[in-house]
């Protein structure tokens, strides 16, 4: 009984001095690992992506149970477009913290890159009721209601992103796409200039009211919308397609080609490219033939009802004048 108590005393005692010994160095971690994910953060504000994930992972490394450090790295990974690496890296940050609302949100946004918009929805609608004030998510569950063909709804998220933030420049950006699937041109004209106003270095709000010039003649003004876009992010691809639109209509077809080109060189996948090439060929009466090819690229990348209802219209056209 008395070796039993001697053996006991030993091993508290023992534990007491490691315990002691290791406190220190754990507090060092701890601090360490803070310094990491400031670090990280600093380095993605600056966009250094690929920098800020090496920094979150040495952070990881030294305390694996650091929900912040998986949800950092998850949005640097979104932002080198590796979407399935930061969908895991949001799981992991959920399954330590599961009231981290930006963690949601970044989760959201990579699946929204991966055409999952339903599995976006549930972590938007997550994020939206741990922080009912946080306008990114309602701007971004929005994009995912207008992708599903709800844009009424869509509408109302953008409305209350930019009650929430009024300096909020993509949520304007967004709205205007959706009042540009409506026809409702001067409508998105005026949120495409605030969102310029509000960020004069945000390319794709240039190209958004680029489109909109086009709808109103105004082939000029939206080539400068193009060019200003294309000089702030020459891998814009939507400037080159309203470009290469504006050259079309003013019949500067060899400019228009070379910018659809080049769009379809940057991203080949791109439905949107194909679909407005196909537009213009269809208005060429010796390029039909091309533009059904495009229009039938544009519904194998997506399921678009304006190029099913226009490729049957040249498809008529062919069979009306053909042999």
């Amino acid at each position: 009984m008395k070796n039993r108590f001697f053996v006991g005393l030993l091993l508290l005692l023992t534990l007491a001095v490691f315990g002691c010994a290791r406190a220190p160095e754990s507090l060092e971690d701890d601090g360490r690992v803070e310094e990491l994910v400031k670090s990280g953060m600093e380095l993605h504000k600056q966009g250094q992506f690929a920098k800020a994930v090496a920094l979150y992972g040495e952070a990881i490394q030294l305390n694996p149970r650091y929900a912040e450090a998986f949800s950092n790295r998850g949005y640097s990974y979104y932002y080198l477009k590796q979407y399935e690496k930061a969908i895991l890296d949001e799981d992991e940050a959920i399954g330590l913290n599961s009231k981290d609302a930006h963690a949601y949100y970044y989760r959201g946004i990579a699946y929204n890159e991966l055409v999952q918009y339903r599995v976006a929805l549930y972590d938007f609608d997550k994020a939206i009721s741990l922080a009912p004030d946080f306008a990114k998510p309602y701007s971004n569950r929005g994009i995912s209601y207008a992708n599903l063909g709800q844009l009424d709804r869509a509408l109302k998220d953008y409305d209350e992103a930019i009650r929430l933030d009024p300096g909020y420049a993509k949520a304007y950006l967004n709205r205007g796409s959706a009042y540009t699937r409506l026809g409702q041109h001067q409508s998105a004209f005026s949120d495409y200039s605030e969102s310029v106003r509000l960020d004069p270095r945000l390319a794709s709000a240039y190209s958004g009211r680029a489109g909109a010039y086009i709808t109103f003649g105004e082939y000029g003004l939206a080539i400068e919308d193009a060019n200003t876009a294309l000089s702030l992010d020459p891998m814009e691809t939507e400037a080159y397609v309203r470009r290469g639109t504006a050259h079309s209509e003013r019949g500067d077809y060899d400019l228009a080609f070379k910018d659809f080109d080049e769009a379809i060189r940057l991203d080949p996948e791109d439905w949107f490219v194909y679909y407005n090439r196909a537009a213009v060929y269809s208005n060429m009466v010796d390029y039909k033939e091309r533009a059904i090819e495009d229009y039938d690229r544009t519904l194998q990348l997506r399921l678009f009802p304006a190029a099913l209802n226009e490729r049957g219209e040249v498809t008529a056209w062919i069979g009306a004048t053909g042999p």
